[in-house]
């Protein structure tokens, strides 16, 4: 299904999005999609996420939530009334309700409260159609993706392209949802393991808005984890190390200081919409910077 949706459109790719992943050039900054391409297809969809990878996305950022049968799938929020058609479904209307979320009142429909298998039923549909009208024409032709699917989806381009993608996933309200029983960090910190060498260079960054589970994953794994509580300090991220086959840094193994476009590093008036624009460097005592 993906992939005839993504046929059946013409995509046009800038020239230096499509040869900027093997470039040596240093100044080139890292280039996360972030919820993988949202200007183009709904977020947080493995159209999306593909698509930011043909637009130059060095590494691809899930939001991640979790089942009821503590599977983690990717949606903006535990509440998916706007992502999924699920109110359109007569079979889960008696699922709407109304939760306390981080001290504010929710309802609508919730990922928790669904099976992988009964959330898979469900089609994903464009959350901010008065802002991108133009990704409703996707509504419904795509499923929400499983985390393994995601990290799935990254090593399979990687192998095809011959280039290194990373995951860039964010918990999404990791104290709640160790509240009632599901936890996060510890399916992220295994999946991660089964996808990457578990070692600090690892083409893996985390982000979580709690340092809690900055703490817990760090505790689990080698691989790099990002914090995102107020700066209390100036702790420097730690960067990649994968040399490039002339024997400097390629682009990718920078650390991410800042992925906004230079004039040096894209031509001018180059833009693309959907891919991150900005990364605020923060720490909270682990070691990399949150994405807000």
């Amino acid at each position: 299904m993906v992939a005839s949706a993504l046929a059946s459109t013409a995509v046009t790719v800038p020239a230096y999005a499509a040869d900027h992943c093997t470039r040596p050039d240093t100044d080139t900054p890292l280039v996360i999609g972030h919820r993988g391409a949202p200007g183009y297809r709904p977020e947080h969809t493995l159209a999306s996420y593909r698509l930011a990878i043909d637009m130059g996305a060095d590494y691809i950022e899930p939001d991640l939530v979790s089942t009821k049968d503590g599977v983690l799938v990717a949606r903006h929020e535990n509440e998916i009334s706007g992502t999924t058609d699920v109110a359109d479904r007569p079979e889960f209307a008696d699922r709407r309700t109304t939760k306390t979320i981080e001290r504010k009142q929710v309802t609508g429909w919730f990922t928790e409260d669904f099976t992988l298998d009964e959330l898979k039923t469900l089609r994903a549909k464009e959350r901010l159609p008065q802002v991108r009208p133009g990704n409703s024409r996707y509504d419904g032709k795509f499923e929400v993706p499983t985390f393994e699917e995601v990290l799935d989806l990254a090593a399979q381009e990687s192998k095809r392209r011959g280039v290194t993608f990373g995951d860039y996933p964010e918990t999404k309200h990791p104290s709640y949802f160790d509240s009632i029983g599901l936890s996060l960090d510890e399916p992220l910190a295994a999946a991660l393991r089964r996808h990457h060498p578990d070692r600090p260079d690892a083409p893996v960054f985390v982000q979580s808005f709690e340092e809690g589970i900055s703490r817990c994953c760090t505790a689990r794994s080698r691989c790099p984890w990002s914090g995102s509580s107020t700066a209390s300090s100036a702790t420097a991220p730690t960067p990649l190390s994968r040399p490039a086959a002339n024997g400097r840094t390629s682009a990718r193994s920078r650390r991410p200081e800042t992925i906004r476009p230079s004039p040096q590093a894209r031509p001018p008036g180059t833009r693309f919409p959907g891919v991150s624009s900005g990364l605020r460097p923060q720490s909270s005592g682990t070691r990399i910077q949150a994405m807000r």
